[in-house]
């Protein structure tokens, strides 16, 4: 019985713990791991295109001390991007060893299913980029 009443008060603790977390905070936890982009829609002048990489490979490690591993890998070769990440709101920006940012919105997320969207206006022309990822365990 004892046993039982533990369980019930660990539960609670654990359910009062995800209910008092800030979004930031959880977003954070969501957003750290291995992931893969897996698709990415493009819309511009209110048309969507769908591509699904198959010629490049791109894995994002967001680790728990806020630094980040960007990994394209492609038939010439891979390259490889590290730099800082944070989490403010729905907001996930990353610092860029050249120095600057990247800015993405954090649209989904779960225990499987990472979705970004990084907006860019360039020549006046506003292109949003919405791209999937999987989690995924990369061998080290």
């Amino acid at each position: 019985m004892k046993k039982a009443i533990r369980a019930v008060i660990a539960m609670l603790a654990v359910c009062l713990l995800a209910v008092s977390c800030s979004k930031t905070a959880s977003n954070t936890l969501a957003v750290m791991g291995n992931w893969e982009l897996i698709r990415t829609d493009i819309t511009a002048g209110g048309h969507t295109e769908t591509i699904f990489p198959t010629d490049v490979i791109t894995y994002v490690e967001f680790k728990s001390g806020d630094t980040y591993v960007w990994t394209t890998v492609s038939l010439g070769g891979s390259t490889v991007d590290r730099g800082r990440w944070y989490v403010e709101d729905d907001i996930l920006t990353l610092t860029l060893t050249s120095g600057g940012h990247r800015v993405f919105r954090i649209e989904d997320t779960g225990f499987s299913r990472l979705v970004l969207s990084e907006t860019i206006v360039e020549n006046g022309v506003t292109t949003i980029y919405r791209d999937t990822y999987k989690y995924v365990v990369l061998d080290k």
